[in-house]
């Protein structure tokens, strides 16, 4: 597999982990909705459903309710409920301005890039300190190819959040796309440091590694990712530690 795969597959991994996580900062949201905060990123985030549905019947804090409702449904697939859910707080809510954050998501896996950049914006207007925001938009821009502005948006994500790791493996891959290598190492380096077990990282390093002719780093880095468990490093070791 080559390393644009490796890298994308990795990059849609954190879409799907990253873009929910936590992802429930509306200010009216209440300590009862810590449950959603607690499993929407994992294998409990389908039930959390029925959850939501009761605060809805019992119309406790429907704004956010129906807000959570359309992030836990894009979080197991289901877009078609989560456009639903967004449509309802639009219209019941215009002014819960965090339904930008619901519909930049939703944009975004209908792959409408330029219009989850144009909500993402909207969130920052009246959040500048969303990293969450940040890392999302981020994302779109390297969908379109904008690595300069993806860049800068993972600038600002991990100003405001320095242990975020995916925002650093992702601008590494944006620094390597341009040919800023050691800017990407650095940022591979960081990712592992904060994520040991991202073998995508590791793999990325590698090929950096590998194209500065640097072959002994490239080897050393797999044979890391090797010890840390990696079945795929193993079975790319061939390309990078030739007659080991």
């Amino acid at each position: 597999m080559g390393r644009d795969c490796f890298a994308m597959k990795y990059l849609k991994i954190h879409i799907c982990l990253v873009l929910f996580v936590g992802l429930c900062h509306s200010a009216q949201a209440q300590s009862r909705f810590n449950r959603v905060r607690q499993h929407i990123n994992t294998e409990n985030a389908k039930p959390l459903l029925s959850f939501l549905d009761s605060c809805l019947f019992k119309n406790y804090q429907r704004d956010s309710a129906l807000f959570f409702k359309g992030l836990v449904n894009l979080r197991i697939n289901q877009t078609v409920e989560a456009i639903r859910y967004h449509k309802l707080l639009a219209n019941e809510f215009p002014e819960f301005w965090e339904a930008h954050y619901l519909q930049g998501l939703i944009y975004y896996i209908q792959k409408r890039y330029h219009e989850s950049i144009f909500e993402l914006s909207q969130v920052l207007k009246k959040n500048p300190k969303d990293w969450r925001a940040y890392y999302d938009r981020a994302l779109a821009f390297g969908q379109l190819d904008e690595a300069n502005a993806a860049i800068e948006d993972l600038n600002h994500c991990i100003a405001i959040h320095p242990r975020f790791a995916a925002a650093y493996y992702s601008r590494a891959y944006y620094y390597e796309s341009l040919g800023i290598l050691k800017e990407a190492i650095r940022d591979y380096e960081h990712n592992i440091v904060l994520e040991p077990k991202n073998f995508e990282a590791y793999i990325g390093l590698a090929y950096v590694y590998q194209n500065q002719k640097n072959t002994s780093m490239a080897c050393e880095v797999i044979q890391k990712a090797i010890q840390q468990g990696s079945q795929a490093a193993l079975e790319m070791k061939v390309n990078f530690c030739k007659g080991d």
